[in-house]
């Protein structure tokens, strides 16, 4: 939680919802509103906060127009579309609190790595025009897709379309006013760009628009000024694709060229229609996470690197013969070079895979997930070979290394033989020749079994091949042992309201002057007792949930009345625990809040005081509900449930 953010719209929204949601921090800004970050104090979860900026929430028609299409689109129910719980209005302040999608945005994407992979555009797309497809069967046209109206949440890839309905509340005559606006008007088709009516194939050109941008990292219109982008999108086509990012699969860059046609008729006429030209949803790829994409990264330089120093090696051996051991003593650097492949390079790529593998184990992943991460990458490689010169000779090398798999058992038999038999006769170059079929033969049984010809696994180098094959699987199980896999929820999400709050309380205590602290020396103490208390009463209202749960008692149930008189004390117990919790909270987030306004130098010692007071009231009460405990610990330790009926 951030220390120093002390806006005023934070503190003003901040004592509007105080109880209900807890601000952290700030998310972002545009035209069209403040997004913080919060969490919600009941469920215990984060979620996001969309403010209407106060300009716009002063005017009756535009915050009328607003909360009627934000609570429309609070009806969409879709795992693409990022989910609105709640609209409210306080006064000035217009908002709607939304899921927390811990990820970035597409934009951000683009901007911080580039052009997005074929792979994952196309994934992207279908998930989009699934969710808007939805949205246009239920009369709900979004009107301002964009890079930055896309989520893609970390870990698993999903794309997520925010603002649904919410770009409704600007019209055609306020775009030269807002800069957020112009910005989107890279987007807008040619009907919208017009302020002409447009239905559901116009979300489908700003799609269109959306991808093109991700694949290629630049814009389908680029001009100086507003008027010269819209008459560009009305009287000019499109670059194609293919053009400026030969690596598009050709499906996929058709899909994106037709999506950019001027006339609607001319689109796809369905996000369905859409989702079906792209092909199969199995055929995307998944964002990978950064461990694993590490140990993957590491696997295809190791396999070029193997690749080369090994067939320079064979032919120097080859070649030099009998003649080897004899130079070896007089050429140190050609001593060195040996000794560096046969001892020191193996050495070093076997210990950078084994660390780089138990980070990946240790991050919480699985040998699932590095299979899985290297298949998106063979899937991706051949998306790129399907338009790169030169695929024939690939397919020629692939097949030739998979015979070299398969026959495996057979060269290392005979690289022993080689080397038996060099041995026997005195014939340098014939136990050379054997000791590399031997370790070549070694190698490619660990990168075994070979694959079927329609896999994408054949694409993958031979280093990569070892971590799916034999050898992977070795290493994935000794690299594991004595680790203790933790939990893969990122910490800052997982903590519990009460300590965000405290931590956040304490680190804005901590950076007042020193005269303002000795006024209020107990503000830490106070913030303690108060974080103690709330993760005490609600762990209390956690066990009584499940006890409540696990005896099945109804408080409603027409039977049994002694049952039913448990159901209903455990019932009450649960109900004040949470009640006593959240007043807790409360008082923490008042006392946040005291130390956000002395920050902004809008805050006096005098409020600050007056809070401390009720929170110690507060802290009192909860420390009597706490002591009072024998009823709900005889409920807790089920003495007090009637057994059920057998």
């Amino acid at each position: 939680m951030s220390t120093t953010d002390g806006s005023a719209e934070l503190i003003a929204l901040q004592s509007v919802v105080a109880g209900r949601f807890s601000l952290e921090r700030e998310l972002g800004r545009g035209g069209m509103g403040i997004v913080f970050l919060a969490r919600d104090v009941a469920l215990d979860r984060p979620v996001a906060i969309k403010l209407l900026p106060l300009d716009f929430s002063r005017d009756p028609a535009l915050r009328e127009r607003f909360l009627r299409e934000a609570r429309t689109a609070a009806k969409l129910s879709h795992p693409n579309i990022v989910p609105i719980h709640l609209v409210e209005e306080h006064g000035d302040l217009v908002f709607f609190v939304m899921a927390y999608v811990d990820g970035e945005t597409l934009g951000q994407r683009v901007r911080r790595a580039g052009p997005v992979p074929p792979s994952a555009v196309r994934r992207m797309m279908q998930e989009v025009a699934w969710a808007i497809g939805y949205a246009h069967e239920r009369g709900v046209i979004h009107r301002d897709i964009k890079p930055d109206n896309i989520l893609l949440e970390k870990g698993t890839g999903r794309a997520l379309l925010a603002d649904f309905g919410i770009a409704r509340v600007v019209d055609a005559s306020a775009m030269t006013d807002r800069r957020e606006i112009l910005g989107t008007v890279h987007y807008m088709s040619p009907e919208q760009a017009c302020g002409e009516q447009v239905d559901g194939r116009s979300d489908l050109y700003s799609l269109g628009a959306t991808a093109f941008f991700a694949l290629t990292g630049r814009l389908p219109f680029e001009a100086a000024n507003l008027p010269a982008i819209i008459y560009q999108q009305v009287n000019e086509s499109p670059p194609r694709v293919a053009t400026l990012a030969r690596a598009t699969p050709a499906r996929l860059a058709e899909a994106v060229d037709r999506c950019l046609a001027k006339e609607p008729a001319q689109r796809f006429q369905s996000g369905e229609e859409l989702v079906e030209a792209l092909g199969a949803v199995g055929d995307v790829a998944r964002v990978v996470p950064p461990p694993v994409r590490v140990l993957t990264r590491q696997l295809r330089d190791a396999g070029v690197a193997l690749g080369i120093m090994g067939s320079v090696t064979f032919l120097f051996i080859f070649v030099m013969g009998d003649d080897l051991l004899a130079m070896l003593p007089t050429r140190p650097l050609m001593l060195m070079y040996l000794v560096g492949f046969v001892v020191v390079l193996p050495t070093l790529f076997l210990s950078r895979l084994f660390r780089a593998t138990r980070a990946v184990l240790r991050a919480g992943f699985s040998a699932e997930d590095v299979w899985n991460a290297l298949l998106a990458e063979a899937r991706e490689i051949q998306e790129e070979d399907a338009v790169r010169p030169g695929q024939g000779n690939m397919e020629q090398l692939r097949k030739g290394q998979e015979r070299w798999i398969r026959w495996a058992p057979a060269i290392g038999v005979f690289g022993i033989l080689a080397v038996a038999n060099g041995i026997a006769t005195g014939d340098v170059r014939e136990m050379l020749i054997g000791t590399v079929a031997a370790i070549v033969a070694v190698v490619q049984w660990g990168a075994g079994p070979a694959v079927e010809a329609d896999s994408p696994l054949r694409v993958l180098n031979l280093a990569e091949r070892l971590m799916i094959g034999r050898f992977g699987k070795w290493l994935l199980r000794i690299a594991g042992v004595g680790l203790k896999v933790p939990d893969r929820v990122p910490a800052a999400l997982d903590q519990r309201t009460e300590i965000v709050l405290a931590s956040a309380a304490d680190q804005l205590f901590d950076g007042l002057p020193s005269d303002v602290r000795r006024r209020v020396p107990d503000v830490p103490a106070v913030i303690q007792h108060l974080q103690r208390d709330a993760e005490a009463l609600r762990k209390r209202e956690t066990a009584l949930r499940d006890v409540l749960a696990r005896v099945d008692i109804g408080v409603s149930a027409p039977t049994d009345s002694g049952r039913r008189q448990v159901g209903v004390e455990i019932e009450a117990a649960r109900a004040k625990a949470q009640s006593r919790m959240e007043s807790a909270v409360v008082a923490l987030e008042n006392i946040r809040l005291d130390l956000l306004r002395l920050h902004a130098g809008v805050g006096s010692h005098d409020e600050l005081t007056a809070d401390l007071e009720h929170a110690r009231e507060i802290a009192d009460l909860v420390d009597a509900e706490l002591a009072a405990s024998d009823d709900v610990e005889r409920l807790l330790s089920g003495r007090g449930t009637p057994s059920q009926p057998s």
